[in-house]
């Protein structure tokens, strides 16, 4: 069906629209918001890309804010999602905290987060909520679930006594540095899997030598 076929159905009320339709539009949606901005797109432009009228468009989200909060809904989702393998209890903290990092860092490699950071960040200072759920499905779940694991290893007598959200802080610097600049400034910068994996080690050894039970 082409779009001059589509924009001459009348939209009704409640009416459902296909599933891959909507799939389509937070798709294209995305692309041209991480392009352009959202202020630089506009509901027309968004229909166009999705080969679907605009009425279409108005009919599921109803504005172009709306569509732009599906987009961010769908990668706090996805974020969260790569990051539901949970730190195993019981297991050894270097063993544990060196797949869990791995994960994180080979994540942040594929620059999941980062594509999406810049104008999130603009869109946060009229819309505070979206900032919060970004942050809340990436850095934020991370650290609440390393916080959790170092609980556990205090209790279990594996860690040291300090604060476990500081902990999960001051681990997460070691891993990271200054890689998330480097990676914002230079967007064609590569991480390896071996240099992820060195960073990682290197992180967790100085970690459990300051936060260790035997530090």
């Amino acid at each position: 069906m082409d779009q001059a076929t589509d924009e001459k159905k009348p939209v009704r009320a409640g009416r459902p629209v296909d599933e891959a339709k909507t799939e389509r539009i937070k798709d294209e949606a995305k692309k041209l918001f991480f392009t352009h901005g959202v202020d630089g797109v506009s509901i027309e432009q968004i229909a166009a890309a999705a080969k679907v009228a605009k009425t279409t468009v108005y009919a599921k989200f109803g504005n172009k804010e709306a569509v732009f909060q599906a987009v961010v809904d769908d990668i706090a989702e996805n974020v969260g999602a790569g990051m539901k393998t949970s730190i195993a209890e019981g297991a050894d903290p270097q063993d544990a905290l060196c797949a869990f990092g791995s994960a994180l860092m080979t994540g942040i490699a594929e620059r999941r987060l980062l594509t999406a950071e810049p104008v999130i960040a603009i869109e946060a200072l009229k819309n505070p909520e979206l900032g919060e759920k970004f942050f809340a499905a990436g850095p934020g779940r991370a650290k609440a679930m390393l916080a959790k694991a170092l609980t556990d290893w205090q209790q279990e007598g594996t860690i040291g006594s300090s604060d476990p959200a500081e902990m999960a802080e001051d681990l997460l610097g070691l891993w990271l540095g200054t890689l998330v600049y480097e990676m914002r400034l230079k967007p064609h910068l590569k991480i390896s899997p071996a240099e992820i994996k060195a960073r990682v080690t290197r992180g967790v050894g100085k970690f459990l030598r300051i936060h260790g039970s035997g530090a």
